[in-house]
């Protein structure tokens, strides 16, 4: 169905002003990246090259919903009337073409000016026993992929670790050829277990740089230095959708696991309240393939631009990760309807909170794609993304209106409520050890046996 250029700004306009998970439209910029660098954008609109969106459909739409309101638009109206056919034969039900496309939009409305903001591809996977989301985020023109916040799962009532989780991430990428070569964890998680990947749970994937060596190359990047060496097999399979992967080789991958520098203070401090021995919890932050700093900035893919900001406030240690228009929160903001992350951990500060999102809120575009770290709903669905200035406007907790002094009290007044998380010290002593669990211990008097491996947990009497 036809949309016009009015008729779509009234929406945006409405959904920004009272929907503060701006669920009510989409609107997906179908033109190649360079005419959006040479042009600008319609604000809010996110990028899904054409050719890319013929190939694939169903996995470059599968986070919206059959009934999601998505508006195509391209520069005039030809190849988005291509697009919005595709993602009706893929089973969307309420799909329009912007008439006149770019051409008429900014004939009556302002361009966003490129601001070296592309559009990654971005999948979720949901975590409902932690209410954590598991990002895949793609450069579709390269398939490079880095993964977000692996969950492992665990059971603390039997003491049993699974990856079944995880191995959903593993699928999803063997199943699409992605080439893994990051894991991000956000921050020093207290309510989930990490999971990384190592020669137990690689992963296999096409190596679209021909040989291993030069991959490896790929991977030492100026912003991080040397990474982790990479293992090349062949592989017989039959694929008909990517026939030319037939005879390439593929790369078995270990991808380095990345977190903020200041992990480093938080192992320092949870070593002490474990009581430690300092070879078995080192707090260099050794157990992290690569610590990363307050602005590093790195390119996924061809020219996606990455920057890694500092956001402390949970723990000192939080890492907010901006991959060109997407904006991966963490356990800083949550959905609107809930607020901000919990400060009361050792090493959080509410202030220090309140200054972190104020400086998102200060230098981020408006229509940056937040996706938070968890969710908890009460009574709606999970939902895991908006926008940046749906946030400035509506975020219950800690929108432009809400001043230092109000946000720290409503914190804390939060914070008071709160129990401590399910799975705290099973998950902080695997994350401080960047995904591995505790050494296994010997049984007394028989040092060539193995008794197995334990979490420690503080116990205090309470008068």
């Amino acid at each position: 169905m036809p949309m016009t250029c009015s008729q779509l700004k009234e929406q945006l306009d409405q959904q920004i002003e009272h929907d503060a998970f701006c669920k009510s439209v989409t609107v997906i910029e179908v033109r190649n990246r360079q005419e959006i660098e040479d042009s600008g954008k319609i604000k809010y609109s996110m990028n899904i090259p054409l050719p890319h969106l013929i190939e694939d459909p169903h996995r470059l739409l599968a986070d919206f919903p059959k009934d999601r309101k998505l508006v195509f638009q391209c520069a005039s109206g030809r190849r988005s009337h291509m697009a919005a056919t595709k993602a009706v034969e893929a089973g969307f039900t309420n799909v329009y073409n912007l008439e006149g496309g770019l051409a008429a939009w900014k004939a009556e409305y302002p361009l966003q000016p490129f601001k070296k903001n592309h559009s990654p591809t971005i999948h979720t996977i949901l975590d409902p026993a932690t209410d954590t989301a598991q990002y895949i985020v793609t450069d579709e023109d390269t398939r490079e992929t880095l993964l977000i916040d692996p969950v492992l799962d665990y059971d603390p009532f039997s003491g049993t670790v699974k990856a079944d989780t995880a191995k959903q991430l593993i699928e999803f990428v063997q199943k699409y050829h992605l080439n893994v070569t990051k894991i991000i964890d956000t921050h020093v998680h207290a309510v989930k277990l990490p999971f990384h990947f190592n020669s137990s749970h690689p992963i296999v994937s096409p190596n679209p740089f021909g040989l291993g060596s030069s991959f490896s190359r790929k991977l030492s990047s100026p912003a991080f230095g040397p990474q982790v060496g990479l293992t090349v097999v062949t592989l017989r399979y039959t694929t008909l959708q990517h026939p030319q992967l037939l005879t390439r080789p593929f790369v078995l991958a270990q991808p380095p696991f990345l977190i903020g520098n200041n992990v480093t203070k938080v192992q320092t401090v949870f070593r002490d309240k474990y009581n430690f021995e300092p070879r078995d919890l080192p707090t260099t932050g050794e157990q992290f393939s690569q610590l990363v700093g307050d602005g590093t900035e790195w390119t996924l893919g061809k020219d996606i631009r990455c920057k890694a900001i500092a956001t402390p406030g949970h723990t000192p240690a939080c890492m907010s990760w901006l991959i060109g228009d997407a904006l991966f929160a963490g356990d800083t903001l949550f959905m609107p309807d809930i607020g901000t992350a919990r400060c009361d951990f050792p090493g959080g500060s509410a202030e220090q909170m309140y200054k972190s999102i104020h400086t998102l809120y200060d230098t981020l575009l408006d229509d940056t794609r937040v996706f938070v770290g968890h969710d908890y709903p009460s009574e709606r669905p999970y939902a895991f993304v908006t926008f940046l200035e749906a946030h400035k406007r509506n975020n219950k907790m800690i929108n432009e209106k809400v001043g230092l002094e109000d946000y720290i009290k409503a914190r804390k007044r939060r914070d008071d409520q709160l129990k401590a998380p399910r799975y705290l010290h099973p998950s902080l002593q695997t994350n401080l050890r960047g995904g591995d669990l505790p050494v296994a211990e010997r049984r007394t008097g028989e040092i060539d046996k193995e008794a197995g491996r334990f979490f420690k947990i503080p116990v205090r009497f309470i008068e």
